[in-house]
């Protein structure tokens, strides 16, 4: 079985984002939406990088089963989740109807341009998830590294609305970075992954100026503002998430790990739950 090619339109989409920011985004998110899809096509940022073939996979197994055409997307930084989305339901040939929320403007936007371009139709709404109503019950959730933009204790909010939202054997699939618990509530970029960052944005200089034409000042000032501001509520292990799913009424039909491919690079928990 050939591999499932995810085309998220990087070049095309990069300027339409930091453009939509500028109207959109608040000083509160500029810094995150606006430049991201530059520094994920530049390789600075990784996005869902090796998740990819983990969520087209999971995605793709559901569609031709025929019943979970109506998908959630909670969230999302860029194009990337709806990608995967658009690209598993096609190689699957299945029908598809996308529910896509945001508490931005800005992906809610960039989301309706990808959208239109490959054709599929999605309905979006300018709300936090926790406060979305569905119109009809919701047969996919699929959001990538959320659980992390949450402390411990509102994760099971959003997971108790996603079963709220998803009809009985609707599923959620997800990804998320684990890192063990610190004594902070939040973890920011460690030294070693300042570092890598860091030489991954100086990398990209030359290739910034010769296919965006951006100057390595700015490839750089970005790059120390992700750093600078960007922070994650940890998820610690599997049975974290384990219980998470299981106390408000999923069952797992995956759990698992996967290492880093450094020790720079987190482990990842990916999981498919189904809404009992």
């Amino acid at each position: 079985m050939s591999a499932i090619v995810v085309d998220e339109r990087l070049d095309e989409g990069a300027p339409i984002q930091m453009r939509l920011s500028r109207t959109h985004c608040t000083d509160n998110c500029a810094w995150y939406h606006g430049p991201r899809q530059y520094l994920r096509a530049l390789g600075v940022t990784i996005g869902i990088g090796r998740d990819s073939e983990f969520l087209v996979n999971a995605l793709a197994a559901a569609a031709r089963l025929g019943n979970f055409q109506r998908v959630l997307i909670p969230a999302s930084a860029d194009c990337g989740t709806l990608a995967h989305v658009t690209a598993a339901y096609r190689d699957a040939g299945a029908p598809l109807h996308v529910t896509f929320t945001d508490r931005c403007g800005t992906p809610i936007a960039v989301n309706t341009w990808y959208a239109g371009l490959t054709g599929v139709p999605i309905d979006t709404h300018h709300v936090d998830i926790l406060d979305f109503t569905a119109t009809a019950p919701l047969d996919v959730v699929c959001v990538h590294a959320f659980f992390g933009w949450f402390a411990p204790a509102a994760r099971r909010h959003v997971v108790r609305k996603w079963h709220a939202l998803l009809r009985p054997g609707g599923i959620v699939v997800t990804a998320t970075a684990m890192r063990p618990r610190e004594t902070t509530p939040t973890v920011r970029f460690t030294g070693n992954e300042q570092r890598s960052f860091l030489i991954r944005a100086s990398r990209a200089h030359n290739e910034a100026r010769d296919r965006f034409g951006l100057d390595p000042d700015t490839v750089d000032r970005w790059a120390e503002d992700v750093m600078r501001l960007k922070a994650h509520y940890p998820t610690p292990s599997e049975h974290d998430v384990r219980v998470l799913f299981e106390s408000e009424g999923f069952r797992l039909q995956q759990l698992f790990t996967v290492d880093g491919r450094s020790a720079e690079d987190p482990k990842r928990i990916r999981v498919v739950a189904e809404r009992v």
